[in-house]
Parts: C-alpha cells; structure tokens; sequence
C-alpha cells in the first residue's frame, strides 16, 4: 500500500460487528488508525443490530469517530419477524435511533426488505407509516435474494407463503409512493434519503458511487476489504478474500494475505462499468460522455446492447434517445435490468454465476 493514505470512508458491516466488547472495537479502531489517516469529512459507519447493541457500545463507537450508524429493520410486522426469525420491536428500533442522534452520530439508516416471506402490501403499509414517523436519515430498500443454493439455510423459509414478483413490485411502489411523499428523495436504485443528507447532495453533484458495500458518497481510489470473505476493489481489479474466518486467519499469519479469487479488468470491463455506473447512480447515459472519457464511438461500441433498449423506450422504463438516455421514475424499480443488458458476462455461454432476482 506504500505511505500512509487517507480514508474517505470507513465501514464496518457484514453481519452484526457489534457482537465485539467495547474493549475490542476500541482496539480494533486503533489499530486502523495506526496504519491510515482518515480525511477530513470522513463518513465512518457501522451495521448495528439494536437487539444486541447496548448503549455503552453506541457511546464507545461515536468516542472513537463513528458519525453513522445503519440499523438492521427488515419489516416491523411480527408474523414476518417471526417467520425470519428476528423478533424486534418498534420501540427497541426508534430508542436506538434517538440514542444514536443524541450521541451526535450524523445520520441513522435503516434497512429494509420486501419479498420476505409472509409480508402483504397491507402489512408493509403499516411498517413504511412506522418508519416514516421515527424518521431516520436513509433508507435501503432491498429485495430480498432468496438463494437457498448459496444460503442452505432460507430453504426453510420456502415452506411459507411468500410474495410473487407482482406483489413485490406493488409493495415498492408503496413504499417509494410514501417516502416520496414523506419528503424522502429516491437515490439509486433501492436508496432513500432526506433532502439535507450528503447522500441526496452527491446524488445532484454528481458524486455518487456504486461499490459492494452498496451506495457510497465517498468514492476513494480504491475499496480495501478486510476480514474473511470481504470485497475490495481497485481502479483495475476486484478481489475476494477467503470467506472462513480460520482459513482468513491462517492465511494471512502465513501470507500476510487471505485472497482467495480475483478479477483483473479489460479495457471492455472498464467501460461497461462506466456505463452501467452511470444508469445505476446516475440513472441516465450521454454517448458524449462516453466519446470524451474513452475516446471511441458510443454506438460502435454499444451497437448490440442499443438494439436491446427498445421495449424499455416502449414502456417507460427509459426516456430520450439511445444517444442521451434517462432512467424514468417508474424504471428505478427496472434499472438492474436496464444495466444487465451492458454486462457481456452475462451472455457468455459458460456462465454459471447463480444472481438473486431483479424483482
């Protein structure tokens, strides 16, 4: 890595990192400060889980420069809680999140899923009016990914009614309908967020940025994933650490590193990652843009994928001209589609890649 380098952005998740004692995150913290300097302005978050998170480590994270906080919600209806099996109230939810703001965290996000098994449109009315009143700063929208080849444990889960994809698209739509109401602002394709949040801003300024950790206002140089299974990336690679934590750990005392896979990017790679960038945090794509940063014609290079966009023209999904395109409000919901069409993975014969479902 050379010199110390400057972190713009700083975030713990994959899972619940708040099961670590106070005195762990402490020294967790500390030893990534040992090594880096963070910048000025910094977004440092976490993934908390308010069933198992106390006051005290809430108090200990902020005492060691966490300034935002995303909270584990899914769905605030008991049946569906029980049916995934994580029973959590609304009063535990909003008393983090006052705790959390009177701490001087910055922001609070919660996330959040349709698709789970059990939900109904009317029981998802009644969790969006619940988030809406305690109001947190950000709001994630996730589909659930039901991918009981990768995760045996949701083939339990197949035993319980769950929504069809008509019903999934009904219940975004309401939830999108009422936080755009609310005063929410859409960002991304699954993101909500205030007016006065950074995030709403680097959606108008042009700084939003797509990595595996989701949406980002920080985009750095490059995405250093740390701890068994994380992601990083850099201007030119993607890379995979080894996803057991004793494996991780017997790798790196050997090595000093835990890769276990990784993606060295083509010149094709870098520009359909600038395209799809641009639908996805941008939700539009300028053929100019494209000639400036690249050098080469927009429609030569895109001559197939352009031939493709037709029906989404048709049914308002895209709006303007293969030229200069936008992503329209209704084709937020469909933008993953729109961008698989510029993923040349995903027409090669031999891909086995299992994806969850756009919708």
């Amino acid at each position: 890595m050379g010199s110390r380098r400057k972190l713009s952005q700083i975030s713990w998740g994959g899972g619940t990192p708040t099961f670590l004692t106070c005195q762990e995150i402490e020294t967790l913290q500390g030893a990534i400060l040992e090594h880096y300097d963070v910048a000025p302005g910094a977004e440092v978050s976490i993934e908390i889980d308010p069933r198992v998170t106390s006051d005290e480590q809430l108090a200990t994270l902020q005492r060691v420069g966490f300034n935002r906080a995303s909270l584990g919600v899914q769905d605030f209806n008991l049946s569906v809680q029980q049916a995934v099996n994580r029973i959590q109230s609304i009063e535990m939810t909003e008393g983090m999140l006052k705790t959390c703001h009177s701490l001087g965290f910055s922001g609070v996000n919660f996330d959040l899923m349709y698709g789970l098994p059990l939900q109904t449109l009317d029981s998802f009315r009644t969790t969006i009016r619940e988030v809406i009143r305690i109001r947190p700063d950000r709001i994630a929208l996730y589909n659930y990914a039901h991918l009981p080849s990768l995760r045996p444990h949701q083939k339990i889960l197949e035993k319980l009614r769950m929504p069809e994809a008509r019903e999934r698209v009904e219940i975004f739509s309401l939830a999108y309908e009422a936080l755009i109401a609310a005063g929410y602002r859409s960002i991304g394709m699954d993101h909500f967020a205030l007016e006065s949040d950074e995030m709403y801003q680097s959606l108008l300024d042009g700084r939003l940025y797509r990595n595996f950790m989701g949406y980002s206002v920080k985009k750095g140089y490059g995405l250093l994933g740390i701890g068994a299974s994380a992601i990083g990336e850099s201007p030119n690679a993607y890379f995979q650490n080894v996803r057991e934590a004793k494996s991780y750990e017997q790798r790196v005392k050997d090595t000093g590193l835990a890769t276990l896979r990784g993606c060295l990017l083509s010149e094709d790679d870098r520009e359909r990652k600038w395209a799809i960038q641009s639908l996805m945090c941008q939700f539009r794509l300028d053929s100019e843009e494209f000639e400036q940063k690249f050098q080469k014609s927009f429609q030569e290079k895109f001559h197939w994928e352009l031939t493709q966009l037709s029906d989404f023209f048709k049914e308002g999904v895209l709006e303007g001209t293969l030229h200069s395109m936008k992503v329209t409000h209704l084709g937020r919901l469909f933008v993953r589609n729109v961008a698989m069409i510029f993923d040349a993975y995903l027409r090669k014969p031999d891909q086995k890649a299992t994806y969850s479902k756009t919708v």
